[in-house]
């Protein structure tokens, strides 16, 4: 099971940070729209940084991989946001922005499911982590930076801690595969640091 560690400390800023909003893709790769999140800013100075560490589950090999996750597919990333999201099992009663879970949620075309049951053919998928300013805080931890447009190979749970309309990704080094390069499948490895698995190991797992 994962566990969150919150780290809070001081910051001393002249400008505002960006944080990350709402980004959209129009179809192809260039010409990527970014619309703020909707949160106030203010102008002052100090601001109090909250960095959010997470341990996942890691896989050996690619038959643990594919084994152990219930959903395997390969889709398009139109849409790229960060959100502060309640993972109580009872969310009865609202809780402080501080003690919610920082998340990138990824807006993803599904184009071929290659294990579990996804009726859908746009999901959103939630990974821990990214950054975001809001109301004098900047949240932010260790995340999968996906690019608009490029299509990957997920590894997601059916189930997730923040709600249905959400998949999670089963963690922040070995969830996302890059599928723009397939001439070359034993060079790709995931998103983010190196998981140990290529892509090619992955499709002979999935094709047994």
């Amino acid at each position: 099971m994962r566990k969150i560690i919150l780290v809070i400390y001081g910051l001393s800023i002249l400008v505002l940070a960006s944080g990350c909003g709402i980004t959209k893709g129009n179809g192809n790769a260039a010409g990527n729209n970014t619309k703020n999140a909707g949160y106030a800013g203010n102008n002052n100075s100090e601001k109090l940084g909250v960095y959010q560490t997470v341990d996942y589950p890691g896989y050996k090999d690619a038959d643990e991989l594919v084994g152990s996750t219930d959903l395997v597919f390969s889709g398009t990333v139109y849409e790229k946001r960060c959100e502060l999201l309640d993972d109580r099992t009872d969310k009865s009663g609202s809780i402080p922005d501080e003690e919610k879970t920082l998340c990138t949620v990824y807006g993803v075309y599904i184009d071929k499911v290659y294990k579990g049951d996804i009726e859908k053919d746009m999901v959103y998928v939630s990974v821990t982590g990214g950054e975001l300013e809001k109301d004098n805080r900047i949240y932010s931890g260790e995340t999968v930076n996906l690019d608009i447009d490029n299509r990957y190979l997920f590894f997601a749970s059916d189930y997730s801690d923040y709600g249905e309309e959400y998949l999670k990704m089963v963690n922040v080094h070995q969830s996302a595969y890059s599928m723009d390069d397939e001439g070359n499948k034993k060079r790709i490895t995931a998103v983010g640091n190196d998981s140990g698995i290529t892509l090619s190991e992955i499709f002979e797992v999935i094709g047994k």
